[in-house]
């Protein structure tokens, strides 16, 4: 999944509302303005081509732990999802190397990650 396509869907599922992107401007531009001004690393707030790159496992965990906690450090980021129960690791062992933050996210990872997430919020409400 691209970088912009995942925060398209956090934006929506987080509720932030953005700006309309002005001409000739990438559409996802509005997006990324809101995301920076909560510091989550991202490699596309300059560059069209890094919009449309794919995003890493430890992209996503860098995007929830900055939104959730201001922590943007790979391996904090990363045990951030085990510890909300985000993730379970490749093979459950629940390690940095078994979350395998440097493989690109799939849709279908993306899908358990905000399930996860959404059931943990209705749970904590």
């Amino acid at each position: 999944m691209t970088e912009k396509l995942t925060l398209h869907v956090a934006c929506i599922y987080m509720k932030f509302s953005t700006r309309e992107a002005n001409k000739g401007e990438h559409w996802a531009q509005p997006m990324y303005e809101v995301f920076h001004t909560f510091k989550v690393p991202l490699n596309g707030y300059n560059s069209d081509a890094m919009k449309n790159k794919p995003l890493t496992r430890g992209g996503v965990a860098q995007i929830f732990s900055t939104l959730l906690k201001g922590e943007s450090d790979l391996h904090k980021a990363v045990q951030l999802m085990y510890d909300y129960g985000l993730s379970t690791g490749r093979t459950g062992k629940k390690t940095f190397e078994d979350y395998g933050a440097n493989d690109y996210l799939t849709r279908a990872q993306a899908t358990v990650f905000l399930k996860r997430l959404d059931a943990k919020w209705k749970g904590t409400k």
